[in-house]
Order: C-alpha cells, then sequence, then structure tokens
C-alpha cells in the first residue's frame, strides 16, 4: 500500500516547532540559529586558513605566520567547543521530544475502542506509527537531527558561494545544478523506500509476533513440552526472510541511485581543478589562493551534496512523521456514546434482539438473542465454546456496540450512556488472568493505596481464601509478583492468580454490576466449592452474570441461559431446566455429574 501524503514538511516543521512552545522550550530554537551559525563558519575558516599560511610562508613574514596561527587556534578551538556542546545539548532535545510523542502516542492509544485493537489493518497502522518512535536516526527525531545538520551547512555553502564567487562566477551555478540533479535522484531513492515502507512494517509486524511467543516466558512450559521450538524458530526463520527481502529491495534500490554521487563528484571537482590550474599559471591566483580554492571546492561539493542528499532524507523522516501525526488525527472511533449516568444501585440488563458479528466477519456471534436479568438478579450463561459467552462480556463492557438489536440498562439504551462513568459500575474477573509486576497489594489497588484501600484489599484476599497465602509470602503484601522485574518475585499457580484477581473485582468501589467469565477454571473441586460456598458474600448484592462451564455453580444462580450458536435455546431456573426431557442444559449436567458424583447425587 503506497501512502498518500497528507502534510507538506513544512507543516511537519511548524508542528516540532509547536511542540517545543508547548513544552516552554523556546530555547531550543535559538541554540539552533546560534548552532547553525558557529558550525556554519568553522568550515570557512578551516579553507582560509591555509591560504594566510601558505602567502606568510611565501613571503617568510614569520611574525605574521605565528599570529595568523596563533587568533585561528583560538577561535576554531573556542567555537568548536560551543559548536560540540550545543550540537550534543539538540540531540538530547531530539530523544525528549521523541519520549514526549511517545507519551502522546500512548495516550492515543488509551482512548481508542477495544474493536480496533483486535483488527489487524488497525496493529498495521499502529505500527508504523510507532516505527517513527522507535527509530533514533529516522522518523520524529531524525527530522530533528535532520535539521540541526543541514543548517549549518547552509551557512557554510553561502561563505564558500561567496570565496569561489571571487575566483570564477560560473563554478557556483554550475555546482548547484549538478547537485540538485542528484538530489532528485537521492529523492527517488527515499519515494521508493517510503511507497515500500507500509510493506516493510506489515512483514515486521509479523516476525515481531514471532519473537515475542519465542521470549515470552507464559509460553514457555507449553513450547517446551509440545517441543515446537523447531517449528517457531523456522518460522521466525522464514518471516524474517520475507523482511530482509524487503529490506534488502530497497537498500539495494537507494544503493543504486548513491552510485551517482561518484560521477558528480569527479565531474565537478575536475572542472574546477583545471579552472584553478590556468589561473594559477597565467599568475590570476597565488599559491595560497589555490589551496584555499581547491580545499573550498571539495568543501563546498561535499557540503552540497550532503544538503541535498539530506534535503531527501528529511523528506522522507517528515513523511514517518506525517503517518505518525495522522494516527494521531485520525478518529478512530466507530462507536457513539451518551452523557447519561446511572444514579442508582439497582441496575437491571436486558438484550433485545441483539446481532452481532466481529469486523470483518461474515458470520453473526449472537443472532436476535433476548433475555433480561432483573436488578441485583443472577444469572449464569452457559454453552459450548463458541456460542457467544464471551461476546456478551465484551458487548457488556462497551468493547463493542450490536450492530442490530439493543441493551438496554435500567430501560435505557447502554449507548445513551457516558461509557466512563458506566464502566466505574461493572466490576469483572476476565477469563484470562493477567499478573502484574508489582506488590500483591499494587496487583489489587493500583499505586500509592491508602489505608482504606489496603485494608478493603485485606479484606477481598480473605474473602476468596487468599490471605493466609499472601501473608505466609517473606514481604507480605508488599511481596513482589512474576520475576520479570524482581528476581526474588513470586510467580502465583493458575488457582492464586484467579483467586486473586476476583479479589480485583471485589475490592473495585461503587460497583453495581459483576461479571465472572469462568472464574473457577483454574481452581481444584475443593477450591471451586469453597469460592462458590461464598458466592452472594462475593457479588455483594449487585447484578451479577456467572459465566461457566461447570454447571455446578448455576445451583447458585437466579436464572440460567443456555447459548448455543448465538441463540438463547433454554432459559429458567436449574430445576426447571432439569426438567425439560432431552434439553441440552439437562444432557450438560448429567453428563458433567460423571465427574462430579457427590453433585450429580444431590441434584439428580
Amino acid at each position: 500500500m503506497i501512502h498518500k501524503r497528507k502534510k507538506s514538511t513544512i507543516t511537519i516543521l511548524n508542528y516540532h516547532i509547536s511542540q517545543l512552545i508547548i513544552e516552554k522550550k523556546v530555547h531550543v530554537i535559538f541554540l539552533f540559529i546560534l548552532n547553525m551559525i558557529i558550525s556554519g563558519v568553522l568550515p570557512l575558516l578551516m579553507v582560509i586558513l591555509p591560504k594566510l599560511i601558505i602567502d606568510a610562508v611565501s613571503l617568510k613574514d614569520y611574525d605574521y605566520l605565528v599570529q595568523v596561527m596563533i587568533v585561528f587556534a583560538v577561535l576554531i578551538t573556542f567555537l568548536s567547543t560551543i559548536s560540540n556542546f550545543i550540537f550534543t545539548y539538540l540531540r538530547a532535545q531530539g530523544l525528549a521530544g521523541r519520549m514526549n510523542q511517545t507519551k502522546l502516542f500512548n495516550k492515543k492509544l488509551k482512548s481508542i475502542p477495544f474493536s480496533f485493537l483486535e483488527s489487524a489493518q488497525f496493529q498495521s497502522e499502529k505500527k508504523a506509527a510507532q516505527a517513527t518512535l522507535t527509530m533514533g536516526s529516522s522518523g520524529f527525531e531524525g527530522t530533528f537531527d535532520d535539521v540541526s545538520r543541514i543548517l549549518p551547512k547552509i551557512i557554510s555553502i553561502i561563505g564558500f558561494s561567496i570565496i569561489l564567487g571571487l575566483f570564477n562566477v560560473y563554478i557556483i551555478p554550475i555546482t548547484i545544478v549538478v547537485c540538485f540533479i542528484q538530489y532528485r535522484i537521492s529523492l527517488r531513492g527515499s519515494k521508493y523506500a517510503l511507497a515500500r515502507n507500509d510493506e516493510l512494517q506489515e512483514e515486521k509486524r509479523k516476525a515481531d509476533y514471532f519473537i515475542e511467543v519465542s521470549t515470552d516466558f507464559s509460553y514457555g512450559k507449553d513450547i517446551r513440552v509440545e517441543q515446537i521450538e523447531g517449528q517457531i524458530i523456522n518460522r521466525l526463520s522464514k518471516q524474517n526472510k520475507r523482511v530482509m527481502k524487503v529490506f534488502k529491495e530497497i537498500s539495494f534500490f537507494k544503493y543504486r541511485m548513491n552510485l551517482f554521487d561518484i560521477v558528480f563528484i569527479i565531474s565537478i571537482n575536475g572542472l574546477i581543478y583545471y579552472l584553478v590550474v590556468v589561473a594559477y599559471f597565467s599568475n590570476q591566483i597565488t599559491v595560497g589562493t589555490v589551496a584555499m580554492t581547491i580545499w573550498t571546492i571539495l568543501a563546498i561539493t561535499l557540503d552540497l551534496q550532503f544538503v541535498f542528499k539530506n534535503l531527501a532524507k528529511l523528506q522522507e523522516d517528515t513523511n514517518y512523521t506525517d503517518k505518525f501525526l495522522q494516527f494521531l488525527d485520525k478518529d478512530f472511533s466507530n462507536e457513539t456514546w451518551g452523557s447519561k449516568q446511572i444514579n442508582t444501585s439497582d441496575i437491571s440488563i436486558e438484550f433485545k434482539d441483539v446481532y452481532f458479528k466481529y469486523p470483518n466477519s461474515e458470520e453473526y456471534v449472537l443472532k436476535g438473542l433476548n433475555f433480561k436479568i432483573k436488578a441485583k438478579g443472577v444469572m449464569a450463561l452457559v454453552g459450548i465454546n463458541g456460542a457467544g459467552k464471551t461476546t456478551i462480556v465484551k458487548l457488556l463492557c462497551g468493547f463493542y456496540q450490536p450492530l442490530k438489536g439493543n441493551i438496554l440498562i435500567n430501560g435505557v439504551d447502554m449507548k445513551e450512556y457516558d461509557i466512563f462513568s458506566y464502566r466505574e459500575k461493572l466490576a469483572i474477573v476476565f477469563q484470562d488472568v493477567n499478573i502484574y509486576a508489582a506488590s500483591v497489594l499494587e496487583n489489587i489497588t493500583g499505586p500509592n493505596p491508602s489505608d482504606k484501600d489496603i485494608d478493603r484489599a485485606k479484606t477481598s484476599l480473605e474473602k476468596v481464601g487468599l490471605l493466609d497465602k499472601v501473608l505466609s509470602y517473606p514481604n507480605g503484601f508488599q511481596q513482589s509478583l512474576l520475576k520479570v522485574i524482581d528476581e526474588t518475585g513470586t510467580d502465583l499457580s493458575g488457582g492464586e492468580a484467579q483467586r486473586l484477581s476476583i479479589a480485583r473485582a471485589i475490592y473495585k468501589q461503587n460497583t453495581n454490576i459483576i461479571i465472572l467469565d469462568e472464574p473457577t477454571a483454574s481452581l481444584d473441586a475443593a477450591s471451586e466449592r469453597e469460592i462458590y460456598n461464598n458466592f452472594y458474600q462475593l457479588i455483594d448484592d449487585r447484578t451479577s452474570i456467572v459465566i461457566s462451564h461447570r454447571l455446578a455453580s448455576t445451583r447458585f444462580c437466579d436464572s440460567i441461559l443456555f447459548l448455543e450458536n448465538g441463540k438463547a435455546i433454554e432459559s429458567g431456573t436449574h430445576e426447571q431446566l432439569m426438567n425439560i426431557e432431552h434439553g441440552k442444559y439437562r444432557e450438560m449436567f448429567v453428563t458433567q455429574g460423571k465427574y462430579y458424583q457427590e453433585e450429580n447425587n444431590d441434584e439428580l
């Protein structure tokens, strides 16, 4: 996919300036100008100095020679020191600017609807935008670096032009025309690289996936037991070859464009050297002027090439930044939410003829789904994998919106609520438990908990039967989890991690809806019994949804909804569904009863 640019180079440079103003770093602009002048003047001194030395030697004026060398040595040392300091500082500011843009990027990601996060197209766009922030020599920081290098060269070129103009006025236009042709050729290389960048970033994204899998310790056990190291390495190797193929094609194309540099250097220098030699033997210039002219020719040729090539690079870098800015500017919201607030602790939920399918999919996951949960009611969603249970959770969390039909919260369409205030009412235990590399306490409360927060966290841990375990750790509630950050961290078992996840949901204040998606999947039978014996204490009089493959948990629910292929095919209490002869729920419960004989004897 060829990127269609929206912002000009000047617009993007103005963006850089505006960011310096926003960050209250206007002094950086002053330093840019100062560095441009100093760094531009230094090369002029370096070509003038040989002329003065040679002419002084030719005239045997040794006092003048000593004076010139001392003055130039002091001046060049002083200016070089200042220039190096400023340039180093500007490089640091370029890095700081890239870090600030990374913050904006992360802030943008936080605001993007969940539905985009599961889209391959979005991930490609994100990768392209993020590449601008991960390349120190290119992209956002590269633009900063390009400008800091180009501006001093422009000052030098102006000075060199004046020197050469005094010798032969025709040299400058010839050199500029030839270097401009070279710039246009270099620009072809940059445009080609940009046209292939989306393809390159997409191939890199795929390679990154295999790298993440092979380096993520959470996959370690499966990889070893299943002995699929070879498969992963093989697929990574194949994907890396695709990356290298695109990269080589881009690099080789740019290399071919750069071959013209040699031709241009030989042509220009050869012409000017000829003119200098003719002028000297015609007694039009001194030996010192010959030396100055030759140095000036070499310097201006290289500087012009540098400027034109880096202008091409600047355009390439600003194109990368353009992608980043397009990402920041793009409205990813494909959903609309209202501003209503939920002002009651009693919350009812109703699905009315809800249809839903995932983006880029033709198959509906939910097909005309209807059900209702009364305020403070407890409903179990059951059914085989793929029936639509987790999709219902995603819809209730506001990660997606129905394509047809309505989800009513207290009789009001969910879309009319402010999504952020609505989510404050939700407490959720997701099927996939994520433990953070932080203390046990911070995994529940977040950073900097107050004394009241700590007390509530302890109560939550006690309710899920994890308090004694935590107190047995060397650092108690401050015990670090995982070994990614802290080598002394503790790795929780699957069941312990699930208990901790339930404790988080219990800890969250002012919630009126609790959703438990497979809350006991990693627990043994005894631990599962313990959780469900305290079930009503855990849900704490909240409207509740329980998703579980273990139908023993459904005894605690007011109603049960059996899902199949995105439709509700049976609903009622446990007793009502067990009385349906040849019913799906009854069939599944009896089958599971073979493995839970005690429950089977109690119920049948």
